[in-house]
């Protein structure tokens, strides 16, 4: 009799945000990423099955799932179907032991970002650069250009292409734990007779959860579509006097 007295007490406490239940974390998630989560016993708690729930606000969501749902893990597809972006919702978990017991509701609170984008910052002086050839020994300058991020969870992985002024193309990547970034590139001496370009080409880019971030299309600046993803450095030949003349 107690024990159907604690089931019903059970699932009168899955349907509020608010009460006893013990918080275990928050998150941040990509709109349409999958995660999974797990629910831990204690040291002498042996698990018999596991109730899991999911509440926006004070409503359950995905109810046919959750039910069927009696494993100490749970996967959610945080597919923008279900969810939207900008609202928290609530993972319940209980433990049921092998006496028919149950535990306290622990929560983890979940908030839904927007898919991500990037593009070099659109700001004077993170432009392409023209500049004059180092003199032979000159230390070498360094030019930083910004690279902003919006929506999707850090950090942010950028993969991107570096051509040198020989033609050769090199794939690198880098990782950002803000928004905000810096790609850097270095002048140097040009002893060409031609201006020579370093060309930093931004190619793809991937949330902390595995979702993938669109590279700018150059629609939200006044910048035109390729100047979006690419930046140079052009440096100018040096001037060469031929020769010195005593008379």
């Amino acid at each position: 009799m107690k024990l159907n007295k604690a089931i019903g007490l059970l699932l009168f406490g899955l349907i509020a945000f608010s009460g006893s239940a013990f918080a275990q974390s928050t998150q941040n998630v990509t709109i349409n990423s999958i995660h999974t989560y797990t629910s831990t016993p204690e040291t002498g708690t042996t698990a018999n099955s596991y109730k899991w729930v999911l509440l926006d606000g004070s409503t359950p969501m995905l109810t046919a799932k959750f039910a069927a749902e009696t494993a100490a893990t749970v996967s959610i597809d945080w597919s923008e179907t279900n969810f939207t972006i900008g609202k928290t919702y609530r993972l319940n978990s209980q433990i049921i032991d092998d006496n028919g017991c149950i535990s306290e509701i622990v929560y983890a609170d979940i908030t839904i970002v927007g898919a991500g984008s990037v593009l070099f910052a659109d700001a004077v002086g993170n432009d392409n650069v023209e500049t004059c050839s180092l003199l032979a020994g000159d230390t070498e300058n360094t030019t930083n250009f910004t690279v902003n991020f919006t929506g999707g969870v850090a950090p942010y992985t950028l993969t991107y292409d570096v051509k040198d002024i020989t033609g050769v193309t090199k794939r690198l990547t880098k990782t950002f734990d803000a928004t905000t970034g810096i790609l850097s590139a270095q002048d140097w001496e040009n002893n060409t007779t031609s201006q020579q370009t370093y060309t930093i080409t931004l190619i793809s880019a991937m949330t902390k959860d595995g979702q993938d971030i669109a590279v700018d299309n150059g629609t939200t600046t006044t910048l035109t579509e390729a100047e979006n993803n690419v930046r140079t450095i052009k440096v100018h030949p040096k001037p060469v006097i031929k020769e010195l003349t005593l008379n």
